[in-house]
């Protein structure tokens, strides 16, 4: 009956971990995803400052949350949208025309990102 018991716990210790994995990174994903709407939107109205100031927050963001992530995902899907977030920023600096096709680029890795958390049939196998 003891070892009942600890499996039980054990089953339910990874449960736990594994809903506070997935509601940390969607949370996350979903606050960069919405930080980068709102920069798109600055410089498509022309306020390349707010872009900016935007994706230097998006940066601090991701580079303080990364360790963090780097546990539970692949480093390569993490590593690709922190490079992404970077040539936006530059491009942001530079007032290049690519910004917005950079922002969209990173919302998708976003998504996929996100999609790759749910639990889902395809997700599992």
């Amino acid at each position: 009956m003891k070892r009942l018991w600890i499996a039980f716990i054990i089953a339910v210790f990874t449960a736990c971990l594994c809903a506070t994995e997935m509601i940390y990174t969607l949370s996350l994903a979903n606050k960069t995803s919405e930080y980068v709407q709102q920069a798109s939107k600055a410089y498509e109205n022309g306020n390349i400052q707010a872009a900016q100031a935007t994706f230097q927050t998006i940066s601090h963001i991701w580079e303080k949350e990364k360790g963090g992530m780097d546990i539970f995902l692949y480093h390569e899907t993490i590593d690709h949208v922190a490079t992404s977030i970077a040539a936006a920023n530059k491009y942001a600096e530079t007032c290049n025309e690519e910004f917005l096709v950079e922002c969209e680029k990173i919302k998708k890795q976003l998504q996929s990102l996100k999609e790759s958390e749910l639990p889902k049939f395809e997700n599992i196998l």
